[in-house]
């Protein structure tokens, strides 16, 4: 069971598996070091077994249909889904909310110097009542 995903990560999750396709970091002030807790792979087909990470986060990276698909897929019942993206003229969260539900929480919050809009979405157990959610 992995704890904490970062999809797209570099790093900046001390305790998190960083899933991205680059070997070394393209952002900030250590850009060209080696991403620490690195696993190789894409957003849109993300190399785990079905529900076997508790939380994960995604900051910045594009997020598409099939990534929030493949998202949900990895989370187990009762994680949380953490999306932190520019908040534009349009929700950029509004595709994922499809698939993964009404978010629990939406704040609005800065990293490094760029406002971003996080939302907050927890998959629901089996046994629990409500919206069905595709997978």
């Amino acid at each position: 069971m992995i704890e904490l995903l970062d999809v797209g990560g570099e790093g900046r999750l001390r305790q998190a598996i960083n899933l991205n396709t680059s070997y070394i970091k393209t952002l900030g002030p250590n850009k060209g070091e080696p991403i620490p807790r690195l696993m190789i792979g894409r957003a849109d087909d993300i190399p785990l077994p079905c529900e076997s990470v508790r939380v994960v986060v995604m900051e910045r990276t594009p997020l598409m249909r099939h990534t929030a698909l493949e998202i949900h897929r990895v989370v187990v019942p009762g994680g949380f889904v953490i999306l932190r993206h520019h908040a534009g003229i349009t929700d950029p969260h509004s595709a994922a909310a499809q698939i993964l539900g009404t978010p629990l929480s939406t704040t609005s919050m800065k990293i490094g110097s760029q406002a971003v809009k996080q939302s907050v979405f927890r998959k629901r157990t089996h046994r629990e009542p409500g919206k069905l959610f595709h997978s």
